[in-house]
């Protein structure tokens, strides 16, 4: 993701699109969030692990049936995406794909 994709100001909203790929169904569920939906200071958390989740390296080759989260900003950056493996997930995204597990649906996304 750009870095000028994710610099909003104090207060401004942030949407995020999710999209789940993988587990053992191996069926995609996509969700869209505001991070002001998290409230602060989860909300700033979410999106600095935003900017921060495209510099980070992989811990490692990507495991059968593990879950790989795909993150967009489809009102700055659509087609700018940063994937990051279940187990790679900044703790500060954490509020945020659980908010979109609450309200995914099945479905490829981009």
């Amino acid at each position: 993701m750009s870095s000028a994709g994710t610099d909003a100001e104090e207060g401004d909203d942030v949407r995020v699109r999710v999209v789940r790929r993988g587990g053992l169904a191996g069926i995609p569920m996509t969700a869209e969030v505001d991070t002001t939906e998290l409230g602060q200071p989860q909300a700033e958390q979410a999106e600095q692990a935003l900017r921060s989740a495209r510099q980070a390296p992989p811990s490692g080759p990507p495991a059968p049936d593990r879950f790989r989260f795909h993150l967009s900003l489809p009102d700055t950056a659509p087609d700018d995406t940063v994937a990051v493996d279940e187990r790679d997930v900044p703790d500060g995204l954490r509020p945020l794909l659980d908010l979109a597990a609450t309200r995914a649906a099945p479905g490829a996304g981009r």
